[in-house]
């Protein structure tokens, strides 16, 4: 994991991008948000972006106000978005698991999990019936967990799938790493 933070922020430090807050709030006043059918809409001649609405659910509203969804407390992270550090962090655990274990998927060949009611945090009840979650294999895991910060609006897909990739090979290199010091073969 000390290996897949160097690896993700050391791509941080040399890419300082944005994030999805930003992006669409600069976009917007530049004049310069896509036109994209349930992302975008125009009301009334004026460009309307789909936002969480904390009162409950999602709402058009000026782009220059967006939101990501999010509790209202929340502050987006104020250090670069690329690459997902959860991305990458996530991946190289289910690399090395995968490596360790010998199979990519989870003992019994499934994992499944619920959420009760009020699990997920939001200003409004959002989440009120379980929510059951299941994955075949440790990527399954990991990839969700990359893709609830494009979901959470913390990141955008090219963040995600960066990470994964880094992730996969910092933990593919940890693990063989590990058997040279375990079979006496390292420096």
């Amino acid at each position: 994991m000390h290996d897949a933070a160097i690896a993700a922020w050391d791509v941080k430090r040399q890419s300082d991008t944005a994030r999805p807050i930003t992006l669409v709030r600069v976009l917007a006043a530049r004049q310069a948000l896509p036109d994209e059918a349930g992302v975008t809409e125009e009301r009334g001649g004026k460009l309307l972006a789909r936002s969480f609405n904390p009162a409950g659910g999602f709402s058009w509203r000026d782009p220059a106000d967006w939101i990501p969804y999010q509790t209202a407390v929340f502050v987006s992270p104020a250090f670069p978005g690329f690459v997902s550090g959860h991305s990458t962090f996530s991946r190289a655990a289910a690399s090395v698991l995968t490596d360790l274990t010998g199979s990519g998927f989870f003992p019994g060949g499934l994992y499944e999990m619920t959420a009760a009611p009020g699990f997920i945090r939001s200003d409004s009840s959002t989440n009120d019936s379980p929510v059951r979650l299941q994955w075949a294999t440790y990527a399954d895991a990991a990839d969700q967990a990359g893709q609830s910060r494009i979901w959470g609006g913390i990141h955008i897909e090219p963040d995600d799938l960066a990470g994964r990739r880094i992730g996969h090979e910092v933990g593919l290199d940890a693990v063989a790493l590990a058997r040279r010091y375990f079979t006496g073969q390292a420096p």
